[in-house]
């Protein structure tokens, strides 16, 4: 079996001065002004360098002392554990409240601060590579010696998760910036209608018509609330959006509304969820 552990060897680096750090953490539950943070796995394919400025600061129990290696796996929408490079330690720092990056807390007790210096072994296997972590995915940290990884999957290069189709579409609105150019294109080559629902469990239901189809309308949920009386207020960064129904862009606005109605209808969004917008009465539909 091809473990992790043996690609280590091969590049000249002893398992025993090896931790591995599972990034899986949500950065939204870090509090309200993370809730459009993107994940880790979003950061590093968006913005490598932020991403190694972020792994920079942990608490005390996640110290990575000098003259170790740190090997860095995220979590990827397809909940595969992709490894994304190699730092060496110079040493950390206690730092204040005062000294906080952008991706902890102000007030959380014992942050320290690392020296990472990027290193070159199995730069190769960046973005290509993935291991299976086991049961313990609690433990984001692990001494790589104490831990055999199996190597799950080695792909010929990086790439984005496959669009999973409209029916399956399933996001949450604070993380709609980070989605993949591909996944932005398909949802803008098509009208529709699509299901915005609250933790609550509260529902909107809308309509997206326009050139930019899709995307144009779901994405500017990230920015604004629309202008929807029955958003008004509304945390929307945790909303989750699915598409109903779709209809090519060359498409009347007229037909896409009445699908949106019929939706209204079949889900009582209406009667007993957020969907106030009258905008159906231009065409002259009935709400009923």
């Amino acid at each position: 079996m091809l473990t992790f552990n043996v690609l280590l060897r091969e590049a000249g680096l002893d398992p025993k001065s090896v931790r591995l750090f599972r990034h899986q953490e949500d950065l939204r539950r870090r509090g309200e002004e993370w809730k459009t943070r993107p994940t880790p796995y979003h950061l590093w394919t968006s913005d490598p360098e932020e991403f190694a400025h972020f792994q920079r600061w942990q608490n005390r129990s996640r110290r990575i002392d000098q003259g170790q290696t740190l090997a860095s796996f995220v979590v990827t929408p397809e909940k595969d554990n992709l490894f994304v490079g190699c730092w060496r330690s110079d040493g950390w720092e206690f730092v204040t409240a005062d000294e906080y990056g952008n991706y902890y807390p102000k007030g959380h007790p014992e942050v320290v601060r690392h020296d990472f210096v990027r290193t070159s072994e199995l730069e190769q296997y960046i973005g290509r590579l993935s291991i299976e972590w086991g049961t313990g995915t609690r433990a984001a940290l692990q001494h790589a010696a104490r831990n055999e990884k199996p190597i799950a999957e080695i792909r010929k290069q990086f790439r984005e998760p496959k669009f999973p189709g409209y029916a399956r579409f399933l996001c949450r609105i604070g993380d709609l910036p980070a989605l993949p150019a591909a996944w932005q294109q398909v949802l803008a080559a098509s009208q529709g209608v699509y299901l915005l629902t609250s933790p609550k469990g509260e529902q909107y239901v809308g309509a997206a018509v326009g050139a930019d189809g899709l995307w144009g309308r779901i994405a500017g949920y990230a920015n604004s609330d629309q202008g929807n009386v029955g958003l008004k207020g509304k945390p929307l960064a945790d909303f989750t959006v699915t598409i109903l129904d779709t209809v090519p862009t060359s498409a009347k606005p007229k037909d896409v509304l009445e699908l949106e109605l019929l939706w209204k209808s079949k889900l009582g969004s209406r009667a007993h969820g957020l969907s106030h917008d009258p905008a159906a009465r231009i065409f002259g539909l009935n709400w009923n």
